[in-house]
């Protein structure tokens, strides 16, 4: 698992846009939400499933997807750091991705300005009580893994992306919520592992903030749609 540790300038974060070539409404709207934020932040934090599924470079072929490689030019041209996690539909996401300019690829970000200590990740990674997910993320995230996926054909991946998106969107619909809830202890252990006192993190969809019995807290971002602002880390 890949960490990084960002600058201590305030961030822009955004949580599961599960951006698609057949909605190219919303990528267009998520590159000007990028653009009207800039004059307020310094770097960008997308905490994983940017997209609704990564099957490899060949996702972005589509030119519906030109807006998002264009802001990330742009970006990278003002000397702008982006932050992408891994979450669990852009698990086979390489560091670096070619295909995104200018983007660093990671699995968690610590973030830091003297005062406040945050760790950010997807947060699947805490859903320990499902635990045929929990297999699967394993398997996923395993390097070699990744690495003989990527050695199969374009069109092998890109089937293999759809079945596990359909999978994991029948499985959703199938389980019991509480199977798929966060557990608080591995968060605390997470937090006094990297000595932070606070978690942000995606995957749920539904914004929360909740504090630790070990001490701490942790909020869970809301999946970004058109017309919300990022939140802002500062």
């Amino acid at each position: 698992m890949k960490l990084v540790h960002a600058q201590s300038s305030p961030a822009a974060v955004f949580a599961d846009l599960h951006l698609r070539s057949e909605d190219s409404a919303t990528i267009k709207a998520f590159a000007r939400t990028i653009q009207d934020t800039m004059e307020t932040v310094g770097q960008v934090f997308i905490l994983g499933d940017l997209f609704d599924a990564w099957s490899g470079p060949e996702t972005l072929q589509e030119t519906a997807f030109d807006p998002l490689v264009s802001i990330f030019q742009t970006l990278q041209g003002l000397g702008v750091p982006v932050i992408l996690l891994r979450g669990n539909r852009d698990v086979l996401l390489k560091d670096p991705e070619p295909t995104l300019p200018g983007v660093l690829v990671a699995d968690q970000i610590l973030w830091e300005n003297g005062v406040r200590k945050v760790l950010l990740s997807h947060g699947d990674e805490y859903c320990l009580h499902d635990r045929p997910y929990q297999r699967l993320r394993r398997v996923l995230r395993s390097p070699i893994v990744r690495a003989i996926i990527r050695l199969i054909p374009s069109f092998l991946r890109q089937r293999l992306a759809r079945r596990l998106r359909a999978q994991s969107v029948q499985a959703i619909s199938t389980k019991a919520q509480d199977s798929m809830g966060l557990v608080p202890s591995a968060i605390a252990s997470a937090l006094a592992e990297h000595q932070a006192a606070e978690a942000w993190l995606g995957h749920l969809h539904q914004e929360s903030h909740q504090f630790l019995e070990e001490g701490g807290s942790y909020r869970v971002l809301p999946a970004w749609v058109p017309g919300i602002p990022p939140q802002i880390l500062q």
